[in-house]
């Protein structure tokens, strides 16, 4: 159901619309296809354009009265629940053809994204994951963009287990010493932030299997580039 909120918020994204607008949206699709609870402690839909999606660690965004712009990347972070079970996916687009430094920053993203899902192995550790991404990140001269951590617990309302993924300890939150084993799930994550230009944020169901991973979601990794006819006209 998360899936298909997105594909409607394209379908309705334009110049003009609002934050709130666009969580509205979501949010109906989502109930109307059975989606029981907006679970997240944000209050539901977590949707940001231009500025607010490229906030230096990036951080929830709930949806604002800011209107979608020209040129804006916009990131929208969907949350529905069926029967006390979690549905999470972010996707991005971009309104109009992205700049070249939008385009670098796409460039990057998408890159780390699909190292993530690369790296997320069965028999492998949440700590090596991390280290291996982040050397990765390291190499290509994208460490002052991209959050060194790379995903979150998923799973039932009020049971939602913690580890992240990431490099360090830390109590109630990251446990990089956890073997990943088929069955589990992780919430694959990535954000990739340049302050000025543009902030991307991907999260997805990732089933780990006997040989390697599943994406529950079946979107693309790619953002959207959205067709804003005559009402973009670009700089």
């Amino acid at each position: 159901m998360v899936d298909y909120a997105h594909e409607v918020v394209r379908d309705h994204l334009r110049v003009g619309i609002t934050e709130k607008e666009i969580a509205g949206i979501a949010e109906k699709v989502m109930r109307d296809r059975g989606s029981q609870f907006a679970w997240t402690f944000t209050g539901g839909q977590e949707i940001a354009s231009g500025y607010r999606t490229w906030g230096f660690w990036g951080g929830c965004t709930p949806a604002t009265d800011k209107i979608v712009q020209c040129g804006d990347p916009v990131m929208i972070d969907l949350h529905g629940m069926f029967w006390l079970m979690l549905g999470d996916v972010a996707h991005n687009a971009i309104m109009g053809e992205p700049t070249r430094e939008q385009q670098e920053v796409i460039d990057a993203y998408v890159a780390v994204c699909y190292k993530v899902v690369e790296e997320m192995q069965p028999g492998r550790t949440l700590g090596e994951v991390a280290a291996r991404v982040n050397e990765f990140v390291r190499e290509k001269g994208w460490a002052e963009w991209v959050l060194p951590g790379f995903g979150h617990g998923i799973g039932h309302f009020g049971h939602e287990w913690y580890p992240c993924v990431a490099e360090a300890p830390s109590p109630g939150n990251n446990e990089p010493d956890y073997v990943l084993e088929p069955g589990y799930i992780q919430m694959a994550a990535v954000v990739c932030n340049r302050p000025g230009v543009a902030g991307f944020r991907l999260e997805r169901p990732l089933l780990i299997t006997e040989h390697g991973n599943e994406l529950l979601s079946k979107l693309p990794i790619e953002p959207w580039i959205i067709d804003c006819g005559r009402s973009c006209a670009r700089r």
